[in-house]
């Protein structure tokens, strides 16, 4: 059913894990020093630029099936509608649709949810170090 490997797909959790436990690391330091929050797309930090070079290097197939899994997973869609889901995706325009992807808030509890919805056995999917 899916053309993206599920290793790379549990790579991309594994980066937007790290992403949002940079961010919420920066937000604390924020709030101690008094700073404003910061603007999630301003900030180039190493683990959102890791995790925007993983998805940026998937081929337009699988980044249109990691949008929709993205969607699936945050609600927007159910499991038997995946192929709407996927036909939607391939339907945006986005000049810079990686960047989308990555700065989606919740990606890697979305990913795992539409995994899961679709009969993948996530806890076999080992997220890498």
């Amino acid at each position: 059913m899916l053309t993206i490997p599920l290793q790379q797909i549990a790579a991309i959790i594994a980066a937007a894990r790290d992403c949002e436990v940079e961010e919420k690391a920066l937000a604390r330091a924020d709030r101690k020093s008094g700073a404003e929050r910061r603007d999630r797309e301003s900030d180039a930090t190493p683990e959102a630029d890791r995790l925007l070079d993983l998805v940026a290097d998937l081929t337009s197939t699988e980044l249109n099936e990691l949008v929709a899994l993205a969607w699936m997973g945050r609600g927007d869609f159910e499991p038997e509608a995946f192929p709407a889901a996927l036909q939607q995706a391939t339907k945006i325009i986005s000049t810079h649709p990686a960047e989308y992807v990555a700065r989606l808030p919740g990606l890697a509890d979305y990913l795992r949810s539409a995994l899961t919805s679709l009969g993948y056995r996530v806890e076999s999917i080992r997220e890498p170090d």
